[in-house]
């Protein structure tokens, strides 16, 4: 499988990722409710956990209606929704995860999307591809390298 670029966890990305935090219902009820020390403690829970699994990413897919996958080494995937603007999203491509935004792809494209390498097999690949049917893609300096042919 190939690798992305090197991410790093910068403060800007631990800022995003406190704003994500922050933002989420529960922790603004704790805090509504007087339990600051205890919105304090998950948030910090929060912004360690989602930093571990932008260290581990490979590619993060932007899809249509917000819908996102973060792609990990181990296998894994990171699901959520907001698209480009949410915090998450903003955090992992700030710290230089590959992404690609789908949602630019033409309609008559789509097909030939599914067709293509699987983002959590072969995220490079899979970046490549989207971008060849019109995604737009970030992070991408290993991704425009021209592809080798190991036979």
């Amino acid at each position: 499988m190939s690798q992305p670029t090197d991410v790093r966890i910068t403060l800007d990305v631990l800022r995003l990722l406190f704003q994500n935090a922050r933002a989420w219902w529960y922790h603004q009820k704790l805090r509504e409710g007087g339990q600051v020390e205890e919105a304090r403690e998950r948030e910090k829970q929060s912004v360690r956990e989602y930093a571990a699994c932008i260290e581990e990413a490979t590619v993060l897919h932007v899809g249509y209606e917000g819908h996102w996958t973060l792609y990990r080494r181990d296998g894994r995937g990171l699901n959520g929704r907001g698209g480009l603007t949410d915090w998450f999203v903003q955090a992992a491509l700030r710290a230089g995860v590959p992404a690609f935004d789908t949602g630019a792809i033409p309609e008559d494209n789509l097909a030939a999307l599914l067709r293509g390498p699987f983002p959590g097999e072969d995220p490079l690949g899979a970046l490549r591809h989207a971008r060849s049917l019109g995604a737009l893609v970030y992070n991408d300096e290993t991704a425009c390298a021209p592809a080798t042919d190991t036979d």
